[in-house]
């Protein structure tokens, strides 16, 4: 006899978004908990049996739904002859449900059966299962609590929605055909929906929006919308979405890119009921043309400065022009501290000084909130260039008198030369301000930089990277390896350090240099190294299935000096040990002296509450830094990590006659404060020999094994426990 369980659940107790990891719930399976009537209308007093393998099997409600029924500990011990027919497995009785999934899904499927039966809560989840004769068919699930004489369960009522995916095939194949005629066109086409997922239809972003079609989403659009306009617009969106056959039609302001805004007109139609769209489909018209001259400067905004220039452009000059980004450095202090009119003035005398350098045919633009552009043309060599530069840089020299206060600006400037053979004017302006941010990375107090082809590369690969990482958060590409820490003197497994791999659906295999200092710039490592710590701690925990040797091993993890100034490590840090019901003395926080100097004070408050939780902490790299000492005794530190150049690099136990020396320092040094030491970069026998007859306790690297996935990395631990 097994009873649904309709216990109501405290409102506080509900998982939220801001609880649930950067991947929804626990990684790339859809899942979550929902509130939702239980599957029967009984009254509490009331119990259902369920007879789910007999001919009258169905679920309690009576809706006759394919359904299976698991325990407690994750078995099967109840399924209808339907779902043996739609998996296509054979006798289901006494297997783990989570193991007949696809291992990409498991670990999310193991979560949402845990908050089902902890929280008493129904929930929803979607998963696939290769079924022998059918291939990989795609099911969703209702999870429903149960109780009864033999304990707490959970019932899943199970629909076949393999159909979904090949309407999404359909609609894929379809989409280079159209692209590739909508080139041109002066509409971008968005189509979203729960069937379908997210297609860019046209292929016009490049010539609408002025970016790349691979960098364009909805996600893009709604995060690019002016602040001002954004809830209004979401508003929208949302109501369209809400309402089958709602069509709407509005303006808005989107980023350029450019710090600059364009105007768009949107036309937003919900045909999730039409059989050959099944979905929102988002029209886009640039209309920032109709508006030419900014309002407070009453100088020529971007789309007539880009105007111009594809003048110069069509009419093939002879003579070389240029077009020079000029930024005013103090422009953000002043509009914090004076105000956005002060600010405005100082941008309109800026201009008019500038007015003041120009030759006929060239043109000033405002093309930023802290920018100007000079067009320069019939320049004879580029050099004249330089000179230009220099008069535009004595303008910083003249104050500016503001709200009753004087001061002075430095100037950044970007520049693009037209002999680089420009065929549009946006390649030019895009150029130009990626020559400024360059620039104004380059040199804090101002500077100038020169487009070409190093400086406009690395911009593209960084700021694509940093748009495709968005995608990887949600989308379930990042991946843990694992490799292994020993004891160095039998050589027993001790842990592992998880490392994380970016698998990119087009170019393969990314290792953590490729991605993980523009995730620090970008602010994505916070979201990114949750995700990594509560994986650490799911892996660890679903290692202890296989073999209770996993029990005692410890995980390391590195934090980054971004995570370390966020004040919600901690708390990622606590849930991820909560969630998944690990010891804290098994999780390790690696991190680096760079990292300890950027915020030092910040930083020794966190891994003060870190070690509160029972958190270790090692100080990774060790005696490569500036102050080791000083860290010892200012920040709260379990272990030290040898850094590889004293192992196997140039300096090196074996190789260089400082590197004995450094490392038997070291390990005394450590010994003394009972600290524990771990070298890194062993690739030899005779380095793990030399480091142990130094005293070493832990040691990682090639020669103890390279990273592994997580199945390697459990058969590992199976042989150590054998």
């Amino acid at each position: 006899m097994i009873e649904p369980d309709s216990e109501p659940l405290e409102p506080d107790l509900l998982p939220t978004d801001k609880d649930r990891s950067p991947l929804g719930v626990d990684g790339p399976a859809d899942i979550s908990t929902k509130s939702m009537k239980p599957p029967s209308e009984q009254s509490e007093q009331e119990t259902v049996e369920i007879q789910l393998t007999g001919p009258a099997s169905g679920s309690p409600s009576g809706s006759g739904a394919p359904a299976l029924h698991i325990r407690s500990d994750g078995l099967i011990d109840e399924v209808s002859d339907e779902v043996a027919e739609l998996f296509g497995m054979g006798p289901l009785t006494g297997q783990h449900f989570v193991d007949i999934v696809d291992e990409e899904e498991q670990e999310s499927l193991e979560r949402l059966l845990r908050l089902v039966l902890e929280m008493r809560r129904e929930g929803l989840a979607e998963f696939s299962i290769y079924h022998p004769e059918r291939g990989t068919q795609r099911f969703s699930a209702e999870a429903y609590p149960t109780s009864g004489a033999d304990g707490v369960g959970v019932l899943l009522e199970i629909t076949d929605i393999t159909d979904k995916s090949e309407a999404r095939k359909r609609i894929e194949s379809m989409i280079p055909w159209v692209r590739a005629i909508t080139r041109d066109s002066d509409e971008v086409i968005l189509l979203v929906g729960p069937e379908v997922g997210e297609h860019l239809v046209s292929g016009s972003t490049r010539t609408v929006l002025g970016i790349d079609e691979k960098q364009f989403s909805l996600l893009h659009l709604r995060n690019a919308i002016h602040p001002e306009d954004q809830m209004r617009t979401m508003l929208a969106f949302e109501e369209v979405k809400e309402n089958p056959g709602n069509v709407a039609r509005l303006k808005f302001r989107t980023d350029d890119g450019a710090d600059g805004w364009l105007h768009i007109e949107a036309q937003v139609s919900n045909r999730t009921t039409d059989p050959d769209v099944r979905g929102v489909v988002y029209m886009l018209r640039d209309v920032t043309e109709r508006t030419i001259r900014d309002p407070v400067t009453g100088l020529p905004n971007r789309v007539l400065l880009l105007d111009r220039v594809e003048q110069l452009i069509a009419a093939r000059a002879k003579s070389s022009y240029a077009l020079l980004i000029i930024g005013l450095d103090r422009l953000p202090f002043v509009r914090g501290t004076l105000g956005p009119a002060a600010a405005d003035a100082m941008v309109s005398v800026f201009g008019e000084r500038l007015l003041g350098l120009v030759e006929a045919g060239w043109t000033v633009a405002r093309t930023g909130e802290a920018e100007l552009a000079l067009l320069a043309t019939g320049l004879h060599s580029n050099q004249e260039v330089r000179g230009l530069v220099e008069r535009i840089g004595k303008l910083s020299e003249q104050s500016f008198n503001l709200a009753k206060q004087e001061l002075v600006s430095s100037l950044t400037i970007g520049i693009a030369l037209s002999t680089r053979g420009y065929l549009v004017g946006r390649s030019m302006l895009h150029d130009a301000q990626t020559a400024f941010e360059r620039a104004r990375e380059k040199a804090a107090t101002g500077g100038r930089q020169v487009a070409n082809t190093q400086v406009l590369n690395q911009n593209v690969d960084r700021v694509q990277i940093e748009t495709e990482l968005y995608r990887a958060l949600s989308e379930g590409e990042l991946r843990l390896n694992y490799q292994p820490i020993v004891t160095l003197q039998d050589g027993k497994l001790r842990g592992f350090e998880a490392l994380v791999r970016w698998k990119h659906p087009e170019r393969g295999l990314f290792g953590p240099e490729r991605f993980l200092s523009v995730a620090e710039e970008s602010g994505q490592i916070v979201a990114l190294g949750a995700w990594v710590i509560d994986r650490a701690c799911a892996r660890l925990k679903r290692w202890e299935k296989y073999t209770g040797f996993a029990a005692d091993l410890q995980m390391a993890v590195n934090v980054s000096a971004r995570q370390l100034g966020d004040v919600g490590i901690v708390g990622a840090v606590e849930q991820a040990l909560l969630t998944h019901r690990i010891q804290p003395g098994r999780l390790k926080l690696e991190v680096t002296e760079t990292a300890l100097i950027q915020n030092p004070e910040a930083a020794a408050a966190t891994l003060r509450r870190v070690r509160q939780l029972g958190v270790e902490v090692a100080l990774d790299d060790f005696g490569t830094g500036y102050c080791s000492l000083a860290y010892l005794t200012k920040f709260p530190v379990d272990a030290l990590k040898i850094d590889r150049e004293f192992v196997s690099g140039t300096e090196g136990i074996l190789t260089s006659e400082r590197g004995e020396p450094l490392a038997r320092a070291i390990v005394d040094l450590a010994r003394s404060l009972k600290l524990d030491v771990v070298a890194e970069g062993i690739e030899t026998q005779e380095q793990a020999a030399a480091l142990t007859s130094l005293g070493c306790k832990y040691g990682q690297g090639y020669y103890f094994g390279r990273p592994l996935g997580p199945r390697l990395a459990r058969d590992l631990i199976a042989r150590q426990d054998g």
